[in-house]
This record gives C-alpha cells, structure tokens and sequence, in this order.
C-alpha cells in the first residue's frame, strides 16, 4: 500500500508535462478586418438617402473625403487587402449611383481598381444548347416515308416462287441420271411417275450426297394424332 501511494503522485506529475493544449481557429465569413497599423475599419450603412460611415451621419459631399480620413495612414498592401463592410436598404438606383459615384474617388476605390458599393448582378444562367439539326438526308428519308404512308402505297415482298410439280421433278431428277426408290426398293422414273399418278398422298424428296447422283425416294404423309 506504502508502494502503490508512493507511485500515484509520480503517475500525476508524468501525465500533466505530457499534456498540450491546442487552439484551433474558426472560419468566419466577415469582412476583412483593419490589421494593427491601421486605424480603424469601415462600416457603410445606406438606408434610402442616409448614409452612415462607422455609425456617423455623413453627407454624400462628405462621403469620399470621410472615408479618405478614415484611410489616412495605410500602406497600399492595406488597401488592396481590405474590403468594407457595406449594408445597402431600400435605397433606389439613382440615389446608390450617386454614392457609388462619390465612393469611386476614394483612396480605396481606386487602389482596388474602381471598386464599387454596387453589388454585381447575379451571373446569366447558361443557355440550353441548341439541339442539332438532322442531316439532309435524314430528312429526306422522313419526308418520303410520310408520304408512303399519307400515300398507302407499301413495298410488298416478293411472292415465293410456287413449288414444282412432283411428276415434273421427277423428270428433271430423270435427266440428272437420279435414282429413285420407294418403300426402300430401287425403282426406274417412269415407275415413280406411275406411282405418283395413282397415289396423292405421297411424297417426293431429293437426296445428293457429295459428288454421287441424286437420290429421289417416294413416301406416304404421316400425320399424328395426339
């Protein structure tokens, strides 16, 4: 227990010489502040046709020389670096153009190049982009199509051809040297042509293998039921 006391204020002492504390600055959207070397800021306030400088009347014949007092003494990095804090109330276009007019031949309006009091207008949102225009021959294409179709008039396929009559094809086979055959038995053409003369229910077809002669056998139709 004499150990454990002993050891708690030497445990203390090492914490608090390794201890820091850390300031960290906030972000402030107000204006730019006079540093040291000047002598105070600025504070317009216009409120229709009263203009206050730093919570003082002034009169607009006063405006440019008051605020030249006010800077008197400041370097030209403290010029360019300072903005004034300006408020701005139902005051009309006319009566603003004229204190912007005074302002403008100030030591700070013209060591930032013409600064003015004025609040630029809000930037012109883009144009939508012009959609392109269809090729000529596109339009072309569109034009006639809508006069098929004002029109009626469609391009139909072409018929298929109509399908050979058996016994005809038999006497092509024939002259090709073909071999015909029915119920698995070697036949001669005119046996074929006889055969499919009686009987309508069979069929024709014609077999080539390779380079050998064309093999033509006759069968029935087979239908299933189910």
């Amino acid at each position: 227990m004499i150990r454990i006391l002993l050891i708690l204020p030497l445990v203390s002492l090492l914490l608090w010489s390794f201890s820091e504390t850390q300031y960290i600055p906030r972000l402030s959207n107000t204006p730019i502040l006079p540093t040291d070397d000047m002598q105070q800021g600025i504070y317009i306030k216009i409120n229709k046709d009263r203009i206050t400088v730093n919570g003082k009347i002034v009169a607009l014949n006063d405006f440019a020389e008051t605020l030249n007092n006010i800077t008197k003494g400041w370097e030209e990095t403290d010029y360019t670096t300072y903005r004034p804090d300006i408020q701005i109330w139902n005051t009309s276009e006319a009566r603003l153009a004229e204190i912007d007019r005074a302002f403008k031949k100030t030591h700070l309006s013209k060591a930032n190049g013409g600064m003015s009091i004025i609040p630029p207008e809000p930037p012109v949102p883009p144009s939508p982009p012009t959609p392109e225009k269809p090729e000529e021959d596109e339009l072309e294409e569109a034009k006639e199509e809508e006069e098929r179709l004002e029109s009626g008039s469609f391009t139909s396929p072409p018929t298929p051809p109509e399908p050979m009559d058996p016994i005809d094809h038999v006497i092509a086979m024939a002259k090709k040297r073909a071999d015909f055959y029915f119920e698995n038995r070697k036949i001669s053409s005119d046996k074929a042509i006889e055969l499919l003369k009686k009987q309508k229910n069979l069929n024709i077809e014609t077999k080539r293998k390779g380079s050998s002669k064309p093999q033509v056998p006759l069968f029935y139709w087979i239908w299933t039921i189910g």
